[in-house]
């Protein structure tokens, strides 16, 4: 985890985020979805999750850093833990 992160939004929507196909751990044929962040800088190609991104967006992420606070999706919710019904449905899905 990383101090400064931006708790109330995902990576989910960034123009930064690349999804691949990753295989999944004990199996030679299964493959699930992963993120990468392709955002220009240090971090380039950063593993951002499997099946799902992260639930926060990093400290170091330079479209926090630019200020703009236009970067990833804003949750539905407030708060840093507490999930309401929609999002826990949601996460929920194949």
């Amino acid at each position: 985890m990383s101090a400064g992160a931006d708790w109330s939004r995902t990576c989910k929507g960034c123009r930064c985020v690349e999804t691949v196909m990753w295989p999944v751990k004990g199996s030679y044929s299964k493959e699930t979805e992963a993120y990468r962040c392709n955002a220009p800088g240090s971090c380039q190609g950063y593993h951002m999750g499997t099946t799902r991104l992260f639930p926060y967006v990093p400290a170091w992420c330079p479209e926090i850093q630019k200020g703009t606070g236009d970067y990833g999706t804003k949750k539905a919710y407030p708060g840093s833990f507490g999930l309401t019904e929609a999002v826990r449905n949601e996460e929920a899905k194949p």
